[in-house]
């Protein structure tokens, strides 16, 4: 049985996720008082109810993803000339019509780091895959902010979700046992068993379950990577708005206009917004921004 996620939540208005499923405290005899609420539910005592279910399957899946509640985690090309870049955490829910797949919640993770012998990163790469136009150059900070207009839109975008499995030892070393769905065990009854039972350096038993990841963004009319992938977009440009006065990034759509848009508008860009007011170029350096950003 596939892992469902039955309630998705709402995105907050920075597009992070409220907490799922909140619960309040009440008291047991008002419970107790009650007459029968709510619908009856089928029930099957051959079940174990503490057993994990097995994740949804590999293959190609229509996803949403959002900021995580993670903070950003931020890093330095130079560090003596203090030039970051920065990793944020993704959730990611699955579209689909089938109860026992839709809202199943896969993470992600990108980053504004450009690796050598590239010029493109992975958080730069998916505004891409969303369908904007990438601007020629841009600072890591402007790419986080056109990331996070981009996520705002809430756009479907297909992605491949794999399955992985590890663990961590008590040196601080973590030890990969499956890095895809075809390194997993097989499973008597066909497919693969979801769990690989691991011997640690103490000797000691764990059973380290999968975990499912996201092996590859689809773009607009990109074919499945994998062949028996299921079936289930074109880039960002550098607007010119201002934002109290000081010019701001913005993302143009080079797809399909998002309907009540008007080409060639204001409304047709999305304006990054400061989230927090910052003073006048002239008052604060580089260093003191970025120490500010550490400190908060």
């Amino acid at each position: 049985m596939s892992v469902v996620q039955r309630n998705a939540g709402n995105t907050t208005t920075d597009n992070t996720r409220k907490e799922r499923n909140p619960t309040v405290e009440v008291d047991l005899d008002k419970i107790l008082a009650m007459g029968s609420v709510g619908p009856k539910r089928e029930l099957d005592a051959t079940e174990d109810a503490w057993e994990r279910s097995a994740p949804i399957l590999p293959g190609r899946y229509t996803i949403k993803a959002y900021l995580s509640k993670d903070k950003p985690k931020m890093g330095f090309y130079d560090e003596a000339k203090k030039e970051p870049w920065f990793s944020l955490a993704l959730e990611c829910k699955v579209q689909s019509d089938d109860p026992e797949v839709k809202n199943t919640t896969v993470f992600g993770n990108v980053s504004t780091r450009i690796n050598a012998r590239k010029k493109i990163s992975t958080a730069a790469g998916l505004i891409a895959k969303y369908g904007f136009k990438l601007p020629t150059e841009a600072s890591d900070i402007d790419i986080v902010k056109l990331l996070k207009a981009a996520l705002a839109k809430e756009r479907p975008l297909d992605v491949e979700i794999d399955w992985k499995a590890g663990y961590g030892e008590a040196d601080g070393n973590w030890i990969n046992l499956a890095n895809t769905y075809a390194d997993f065990p097989d499973n008597p009854e066909g497919g693969k068993d979801f769990v690989i039972k691991a011997e640690k350096k103490d000797k000691s038993k764990e059973d380290v379950r999968a975990k499912l990841f996201i092996a590859h963004w689809y773009g607009k009319d990109e074919a499945s990577i994998r062949k028996d992938g299921v079936g289930g977009g074109s880039g960002v440009g550098m607007g010119n708005s201002k934002v109290n006065g000081v010019a701001m990034p913005t993302l143009e759509d080079d797809g399909p206009m998002i309907p009540g848009l008007v080409a060639n508008n204001q409304s047709d860009t999305i304006q990054v917004v400061k989230e927090v007011k910052q003073p006048a170029k002239s008052q604060v350096s580089d260093d003191d921004a970025l120490a500010a950003l550490l400190e908060g």
